[in-house]
């Protein structure tokens, strides 16, 4: 299981991380503890993430990467994508500093009023697009959670990569097995956890393709209400997910069946089955299309 967050704070008022100062804490779970900073160009979100009881061999990966990470979407400035000013390590805590965040969650925003369809569809066209112009850099860009999504007033989409991607590494060296894992219950569905694509979890090498299935399942979640692989346990969930066994929609959802299409596709657990490209994914996603092909 992934491990979790130490119990005491390990930063207070007026301590720096790199060149930003911190204010207070605002977010604290079993992965990570978020702060409000100041930095040079102005106030951040500061996350670090505990590696203490981690691979350390995933932690270098990510100092190494996640510092060409910040790099690279800087200079990108990608209007849908939330800006990362850097990246490092500080007392065996990985961190992230990035720009405040904006908007509500992705589930919390799905749940405070029925949304039409074509909204959310619209929003998921713009987070692949977003995706597919991160992978032009060279990157393969990580989302693992709805959260990772945020909706602004102007109903625009905002995708968080920085998260992601620091907790793909620390998740990577904490993969459950059989042996560990606990036969209770997990609420479905479940907005805020982490989402596998079956290559994820058989250890196969990932492809932007991997994006494609996560993208999909938690817009199956945004736009049905619960999650497209059912499972009163974590082995049961997993195993329908490997096996492909997607749970058909509720009734009256409202949802056309061309865009039901699109997310099977992207949920098939043969990565050569879901779509070409991002590009092509985030074309998929568009209302208009959806619209006209509304059967």
């Amino acid at each position: 299981m992934t491990p979790g967050y130490r119990d005491d704070a390990p930063l207070r008022p007026g301590d720096r991380v790199g060149v930003f100062t911190v204010d207070v804490c605002t977010f604290a779970d079993e992965r990570s503890i978020a702060y409000r900073a100041e930095g040079p160009a102005g106030p951040v979100e500061l996350r670090l993430y505990s590696l203490s009881n981690a691979d350390q061999m995933a932690g270098r990966r990510f100092e190494r990467e996640g510092l060409f990470l910040s790099r690279t979407l800087t200079v990108l400035a990608h209007p849908t994508v939330r800006r990362i000013h850097a990246a490092g390590y500080h007392a065996n805590d990985v961190w992230t500093a990035s720009a405040p965040p904006a908007g509500a969650a992705l589930p919390r925003w799905c749940a405070e009023a029925p949304r039409p369809w074509h909204v959310i569809a619209s929003m998921f066209h713009e987070v692949a697009a977003a995706l597919a112009a991160v992978e032009l850099t060279g990157i393969l860009p990580h989302i693992l959670t709805a959260d990772d999504i945020r909706v602004g007033p102007d109903l625009h989409a905002c995708v968080d990569l920085g998260n992601g991607f620091a907790d793909y590494f620390i998740r990577r060296s904490q993969v459950p097995d059989s042996d560990s894992v606990s036969a209770d219950p997990i609420p479905l569905p479940y907005p805020g956890t982490a989402w596998w694509s079956p290559e994820d979890l058989m250890g196969s090498s990932r492809s932007f393709r991997a994006n494609h299935f996560v993208l999909c399942a938690i817009a199956w979640e945004a736009l049905y209400g619960r999650a497209p692989f059912a499972g009163a346990h974590f082995i049961e969930r997993v195993t329908n997910l490997l096996e492909g066994r997607i749970d058909d929609p509720p009734p009256g959802a409202g949802v056309p069946a061309s865009l039901r299409r699109v997310l099977t596709r992207g949920l098939a657990v043969d990565p050569n089955a879901r779509f070409p490209s991002t590009v092509v994914l985030a074309e998929a996603f568009k209302p208009g299309l959806l619209a006209r092909l509304f059967c």
